[in-house]
């Protein structure tokens, strides 16, 4: 469904489902509002704990509001909620009931016992996980769940945003700031299988070493394709509320 790659994306695949959103702003991120379902999020790190069978590639672990959701093996999959329960439980299942048994339905047996220990004894303790900065989210309508959110944040992970759920919403977020981010807010929903925001689409900035590159050329097609089905959905919507004003003045008449 996502793709962390840009440029194995044909950008004629992608959907206009988020076409029409604009930044939502919040006071502020408070970080003693996440434990209270008010919002959450999700961030992709590799681990500095933790590497996948191979023993060298570091692992992607997803943190939710500080706890591990998510685990991403490179070049196989992603474990989400389905796979991995919530932090404190799984943790209380693997002290107390058989680690063997557990470690098979967890994670089908993608680690070794070391790595899976490392797992639940240090957390995210030493990954860099630094949750949402800037005051502005962004709705993306390709993320619907806690599994879609885990896979989105493995997505984006080389980008400087993060998934954020806010009342049952799922979207993203900048999680730096001091410079224009605006290629790559389009690059993230690019990658989850979005068209970009005409809100961003009508707006690259032109930054020095952008623009020319094969990965800018594929977001500045989407750009394209997203302000022209823009474009497209306006005219219909014209054509349509003149040819309902016709009937309307008819039947006044």
């Amino acid at each position: 469904m996502f793709e962390h790659n840009t440029l194995a994306i044909d950008p004629n695949t992608l959907r206009a489902g988020s076409l029409s959103v604009t930044p939502i702003q919040v006071e502020e991120w408070d970080n003693d509002k996440m434990w209270n379902d008010e919002w959450s999020y999700f961030e992709a790190v590799n681990s500095d704990n933790l590497t996948a069978p191979d023993g060298e590639t570091p692992l992607v672990v997803v943190v939710r509001n500080g706890n591990v959701v998510g685990l991403h093996i490179p070049g196989q999959q992603t474990y989400g909620r389905d796979d991995w329960s919530d932090y404190e439980n799984a943790h209380e299942r693997y002290v107390n009931d058989d680690p063997n048994d557990y470690r098979t339905e967890l994670i089908d047996g993608a680690l070794d016992e070391n790595q899976f220990d490392d797992v639940f004894v240090s957390g995210r303790e030493g990954d860099d996980a630094e949750g949402p900065v800037m005051n502005y989210w962004y709705p993306c309508a390709s993320i619907t769940s806690d599994d879609s959110a885990v896979e989105a944040a493995v997505a984006i992970r080389d980008l400087p945003l993060v998934v954020v759920e806010v009342g049952g919403t799922y979207g993203l977020v900048l999680a730096g700031g001091g410079q224009d981010f605006t290629w790559e807010i389009v690059e993230a929903f690019v990658r989850l299988g979005q068209l970009p925001p005409v809100h961003y689409a009508g707006d690259l900035p032109a930054i020095a070493g952008r623009g020319n590159t094969d990965v800018d050329i594929i977001l500045t097609r989407a750009c394209r394709l997203a302000l022209t089905e823009m474009i497209d959905l306006l005219t219909r919507q014209q054509k349509d509320l003149n040819h309902r004003k016709s009937m309307w003045m008819r039947n006044s008449a």
